[in-house]
């Protein structure tokens, strides 16, 4: 396991389960999410509309 921050969105069902501490910048909800790895990339569900860079998180070993 691995965890990166991420923007938090509470109607996402991937977000409300990988959520380990929810908090605010700037009026904006962030997360640290737990997830998973493979081939070094962190393992985030994406849009097909939207596909993400995952290579821009930085992955961390520990939670704190």
């Amino acid at each position: 396991m691995a965890y990166i921050i991420k923007s938090y969105n509470k109607y996402n069902r991937w977000d409300r389960e990988h959520a380990l501490h929810i908090f605010s910048v700037n009026e904006r909800m962030y997360a640290i999410m737990e997830v998973g790895m493979e081939w070094g990339l962190p393992q985030v569900p994406g849009s097909m509309e939207y596909e993400e860079d995952l290579g821009m998180y930085h992955i961390y070993d520990t939670e704190e």
